[in-house]
């Protein structure tokens, strides 16, 4: 027999009503109206349930499987309490703690929740994020464990409107870093970040990139002694004063340049004049691009000359808190003068200084 169709059962407790010992194996029963006072045993139920009525907060149904088309409806339950759990563990498991939210308990704590927009939290009751992790304590946080990769594998890819934005790639034992459909940076098997190039200098650094290292143009200072704060490449354009003025002074030409790493500057100047003017006084070259340390120390400057008069430059120094280079005879007591220069002199300056 596959089917019984029975209009009504009725049993009282502790009566019992075995249809497979009467009947035989009958793998289903269509009941109109069941009216049972006892316990309904069966290894699975079906319908609506729309009709089921009668049973008490207290009471319990239980059965292998359940299969519903319409709605189960449960209590919103909480993390001690989840109201959809395992047999034996009633403290995990799922509940609801507002509207339009889902929330998973573990050992009678949260541990995780979907909230009402579609944010997943795992250790906080308060997502900000479509997935925020956080950890209360120092200790781990999250790891994401791909398994094994092939060369085609991506670790995670970003995508907006379809279109991948960035990828991570595992290939060859070196991790790669795409950026739309071009690799910008990948870390190699010796620890080296590469940025820009594909191939790492053997004996290179653990940075190493293939445009330059670029730094703020306003230096953001740091005390570290082993740390680079800053690094400047420039012109400048020099100037030569007597006795602080350059009256009628003009030239042929003259350049600057200068490099500047940390709080050190490098610097070349060539001057040309075309009529040293009517200023008198000590000769100074001046409009260096950074303010000298204002610590009391000189830094000696190298000179060459060319069409000069009576006593020659020896060298030149930088003094404390300024951006000239104050130029010197043979003797170190002396300053070089006017008088040393022709309307055609030519200087050519080399040297270092220290800014703050």
């Amino acid at each position: 027999m596959s089917t019984l169709k029975v209009n009504s059962i009725e049993a009282s407790s502790g009566s019992e009503i075995d249809i497979n010992s009467t009947l035989g194996t009958v793998p289903s029963i269509v009941v109109s109206n069941l009216n049972v006072t006892g316990v309904v045993t069966a290894t699975s139920f079906s319908g609506s349930g729309a009709n089921l009525t009668g049973v008490a907060a207290t009471s319990n149904i239980s059965t292998n499987a359940i299969v519903n088309s319409g709605v189960t409806t449960v209590a919103a339950g909480s993390a001690a309490a989840p109201s959809i759990t395992p047999t034996g563990d009633t403290n995990t498991g799922i509940f609801f703690p507002s509207a339009d939210t889902i929330a998973f308990g573990e050992g009678g704590s949260e541990a995780a929740r979907i909230d009402s927009s579609g944010r997943f939290g795992i250790g906080t009751a308060s997502p900000g994020y479509k997935l925020d992790v956080y950890h209360a304590s120092n200790g781990n946080g999250w790891a994401f464990n791909p398994g094994n990769l092939t060369t085609t594998n991506s670790l995670y890819s970003l995508k907006n409107s379809g279109s991948g934005l960035a990828t991570a790639r595992h290939e060859a034992s070196d991790y790669h870093f795409i950026v739309g459909n071009n690799e910008a940076a990948r870390l190699d098997t010796s620890g080296r970040l590469l940025v820009g190039t594909p191939t790492a200098t053997a004996n290179g650094g653990v940075l190493q990139v293939s445009n330059g290292i670029t730094f703020p143009a306003t230096q953001s200072a740091c005390s570290d002694v082993n740390t680079l704060d800053d690094y400047e490449e420039g012109t400048f354009t020099p100037a030569i004063t007597f006795g602080g003025g350059a009256t009628s002074l003009t030239y042929t030409g003259r350049v600057g340049r200068y490099t500047k790493i940390g709080n050190v500057v490098y610097f070349v100047v060539y001057i040309e004049l075309s009529n040293k003017g009517s200023s008198t006084g000590s000769a100074q070259i001046t409009s260096l691009p950074f303010t000298s340390l204002s610590t009391f120390v000189r830094f000696r400057i190298n000179i060459g000359y060319e069409f000069m008069t009576g006593t020659a430059p020896r060298d030149g120094y930088v003094s404390n808190s300024t951006t000239s280079i104050q130029l010197l005879t043979s003797s170190e007591l002396n300053t070089l003068t006017n008088a040393s220069f022709q309307n055609n002199t030519q200087l050519y300056l080399s040297g270092f200084y220290t800014v703050s």
